[in-house]
Formats: C-alpha cells, structure tokens, sequence
C-alpha cells in the first residue's frame, strides 16, 4: 500500500487488521524520515524571500502640472518580462531547495511562477519549519477563510 493512500477495499488488508479508517485520520509513517503524516496534516504555506535590512526609498517624483513634459505612454514589456524573470528564478531556488533537503515527498502541490517572487505550497508542517529556517526564504502559513456556518 502507498505511503499516505488508504485501501478502497478491504481485500488488501492483512488478516486480522482493523479496517482502514477515514483518510483524514489515517495517518501513516512516512518510509524514509519515520514522521507520522496524514491527509490532516496537510498545510497552505506561503514563500518569499526574506527582505534585506536596507529600509525602503521611494523614488523621487516627478513634476507635475503646467512644467511637466509630456510623454508618450511607457513600454512596460521590458519591465513585464524582468518581474516574469525574477518570479522564475524565485520558484527555481524554493524547488531546488526542496529537493536538495529531500522534502519533495512532504509537498502536494506547488504554484506556477509568476510576475511577483512568491510560491505556494500544500505540504507538511516539517516543509514550512525547514523553509523558515532557511536564510534566504520568508515563509508562513495562508490564513484558512472557512467560516463555519
């Protein structure tokens, strides 16, 4: 049986096993770190690179009203393809980080890069602590918007 699957029937219990339980409260221990997962334990978890220390400096404005030079719309592709870049590079350094630390069997999904430097993740609580304690992510969980009715 797959580590983190339940049997759909009973034929491939052992004799004498109890009955397979609900996925949520199955839980199973995983082959290679001997840590104890289930369906329950998985997590929404958010990365971004960790900020550095200089603080932040608006650009300076420019002249407004009858003194301003008009000008001609800008071209944002250039601007467009470096944020698509940088989002690439970002999710490239979290995957490489997840298979460096073999922690790809803890992840179930993970978001496509975009124009902004953040990842998404459905993974374990043993993947966000190893994220948070890397120096070159930010990570935290989602915050859950089910509201109970």
């Amino acid at each position: 049986m797959p580590w983190g699957r339940a049997c759909p029937t009973l034929e491939c219990e052992p004799k004498g096993a109890q009955p397979a339980r609900a996925m949520s409260d199955n839980p199973q221990t995983h082959p290679r770190t001997g840590s104890v997962e289930g369906d329950a334990m998985w997590i929404e978890a958010i990365i971004m690179p960790r900020q550095s220390a200089t603080p932040y400096r608006p650009a300076p404005r420019k002249k407004r009203g009858a003194d301003a030079i008009p000008a001609s719309a800008p071209d944002r592709r250039p601007a467009y393809q470096a944020a698509l870049d940088e989002g690439r590079r970002f999710w490239d350094a979290v995957l490489a980080f997840l298979k460096a630390h073999h922690l790809m069997d803890a992840v179930r999904w993970i978001s496509e890069p975009g124009t902004i430097p953040l990842v998404t993740l459905h993974c374990t609580r043993i993947v966000l602590e190893r994220l948070r304690q890397a120096p070159e992510f930010e990570a935290g969980l989602s915050m859950n918007l089910e509201v109970p009715v």
